[in-house]
């Protein structure tokens, strides 16, 4: 279950540009 969180946030970092 947090696996999963984690990954998704994750993912949404990667995704956005952060600079």
């Amino acid at each position: 279950m947090m696996k999963l969180v984690i990954i998704l946030v994750v993912l949404l970092l990667l995704s956005f540009p952060t600079y």
